[in-house]
């Protein structure tokens, strides 16, 4: 999509109030005046709506072009020594999902039979810093 294609840009929540944001974007499209005025519940809640349909594959009347996002890095526990455990991310902040990436791993000890993996969302690089998934 090229940003020609885009007429109206609007924010919702938190970024509404970034100033850091909002000269980044007037810049980007000086054409368009920045929509800071929306529901945040309402948007939300019709955004959801919209969502669902798509997972639906149903026909869906609208403009709005949508993408699930990671909105932290993801990654695993690693060892690094028995007082600290590192964050390895594996999935970048802000990857488009569903998506797929490899990367290596191996066992602290010879011939392991099994490997248990914590899963995390954060960003800093010890990993019981970081939010635990699973």
């Amino acid at each position: 999509m090229d940003k020609s294609h885009i007429q109206k840009v609007i924010l919702v929540g938190g970024s509404s109030r970034i100033a850091k944001i909002n000269t980044i974007l007037q810049n980007t499209f000086p054409d368009i005046s920045l929509c800071k005025d929306i529901d945040y519940d309402k948007a939300i809640t019709k955004s959801a709506a919209i969502y669902a349909n798509i997972l639906l594959n149903t026909e869906i009347e609208s403009p709005l072009f949508i993408e699930d996002i990671t909105p932290f890095p993801l990654g695993v526990r690693t060892f690094k020594n028995e007082e600290n455990h590192t964050f390895s991310v594996v999935l970048q902040q802000y990857s488009i999902i569903p998506c797929s990436h490899t990367r290596m791993f191996t066992t602290a000890k010879d011939n392991a039979t099994t490997v248990y993996i914590e899963i995390y969302e954060g960003e800093s690089k010890i990993a019981e810093d970081n939010q635990f998934l699973g």
